[in-house]
C-alpha cells in the first residue's frame, strides 16, 4: 500500500511543485510591482550612489 503511495506521489510532485513555484513567482512579481512598494525600490536602488562618510564607516 505504500509502495502505492509514493509511485502516485512521485507521479504528482513535478506537476504540484511546478504550480507551486508559479504561484511563489506571481506573488513576487505582485510584490514587486505594487504601488506601495515603489519609494522603497526607488531608495534601494540609489544605494550604490550614496556617499558613505571618510573610510566607508558608519
Amino acid at each position: 500500500m505504500m509502495s502505492r503511495f509514493f509511485a502516485d506521489a512521485a507521479t504528482i510532485m513535478p506537476s504540484l511543485m511546478l504550480i507551486l513555484f508559479l504561484a511563489f513567482f506571481c506573488g513576487v512579481i505582485v510584490w514587486l510591482y505594487n504601488p506601495r512598494n515603489k519609494e522603497k525600490f526607488e531608495e534601494y536602488g540609489r544605494i550604490p550612489f550614496k556617499e558613505e562618510p571618510h573610510g566607508g564607516e558608519k
